[in-house]
């Protein structure tokens, strides 16, 4: 007989859809049963009715079974093809990490931890890891752009003011973000709190040769989402010598195994790129890459020595390329 337990099955965390999702599809399946007459009302113990969600539920046609399929740092067997993409020229990453390195006292600078409404750049503040952190202010102190444009803010735009603090630089933060996680406008010389769907075109009018650009979004592709604009519109047409940053990129290993349940498919479109061919794009920092090969992560290491960077994460997932026609 089937009892009010069938709906704790339904609401075990089996897919983390969130409490009200599981509550709302245990009360659709009750609902049905009672109808066909196999459970009584008196049975179902069902919750208030929730509210509505904000977002959109999406019913799959078929089932999906989330789960890392290749990447060694998971202990999976590696995607030969896009590790030889990715070290094929390895002299441009390697610079990339020279150059990181030369800033080693600046970058030894910024303190370990810092109050959450401070504007300083702080290594330990939950979103950034330590060579994402370092390799953005790196690349704009050397590069000095005259924009930096951000698509998704937070600590990562408390490092880029820094640099330009640091150095004395011209460049100017421009940020494209709906909701920012951190309190960053005072810290931007102009903000577009709209999504990057609704500001693309803005940008592909306004980005410039020796421009950086940081992307940081939704990490998911579907049509007309940020992360479908960023890799179909953008990244096609940039100018030359535009240097572009994608963050979560775990390349050439899968998405990490604990993410499954986040449904992550940024990478995935990213990774055709790279199989293609990449034309005009050239790799100068595959930063999840570099950590997990120790002759690489050894040029950058001496930034974090020392008892007091002992907490740091030191490796990075941002993958870095610039443009070169």
């Amino acid at each position: 007989m089937v009892s009010g337990n069938l709906l704790t099955w339904f609401k075990a965390p089996v897919v983390k859809l969130g409490r009200r999702l599981l509550d709302a599809l245990a009360r659709r399946i009750a609902a049905q049963l009672q109808a066909d007459g196999i459970i009584s009302a008196a049975s179902q113990n069902l919750p208030s009715p929730p509210p509505s969600l904000p977002g959109t539920v999406i019913s799959l046609d078929y089932a999906v079974h989330p789960r890392a399929r290749w990447g060694n740092a998971w202990g999976l067997p590696a995607h030969d093809i896009l590790e030889k993409i990715i070290y094929r020229n390895d002299k441009s990453i390697i610079l990339t990490l020279e150059t990181i390195a030369g800033y080693r006292e600046a970058l030894r600078n910024i303190p370990v931890r810092a109050p959450e409404d401070h504007d300083d750049p702080r290594w330990i503040n939950g979103w950034l890891p330590g060579l994402d952190g370092a390799a953005l202010y790196a690349l704009v102190r050397e590069r000095r752009p005259a924009v930096y444009w951000e698509v998704g803010s937070g600590n990562s735009t408390r490092f880029v003011r820094q640099a330009i603090i640091d150095g004395n630089l011209p460049t100017r933060i421009i940020s494209i973000d709906p909701s920012p996680r951190a309190e960053i406008d005072r810290l931007c010389d102009e903000v577009l709190r709209a999504p990057l769907e609704d500001t693309c075109a803005l940008l592909k009018a306004r980005i410039c040769s020796g421009d950086i650009c940081f992307i940081d979004c939704s990490h998911r592709a579907f049509q007309n989402s940020d992360v479908t604009v960023a890799m179909l519109e953008l990244l096609p047409v940039l100018p030359p010598n535009v240097v572009i940053g994608f963050h979560d990129i775990f390349l050439p290993d899968d998405y990490p195994p604990e993410w499954a349940a986040r449904y992550y498919n940024e990478q995935y479109l990213l990774a055709m790129f790279l199989l293609g061919g990449h034309a005009g794009m050239e790799i100068i920092l595959p930063a999840w890459a570099v950590s997990r090969r120790p002759e690489l992560a050894a040029k950058v290491a001496s930034i974090w020595e020392g008892a007091e960077f002992a907490e740091v994460e030191r490796h990075g997932d941002a993958f870095w390329l610039r443009s070169l026609s």
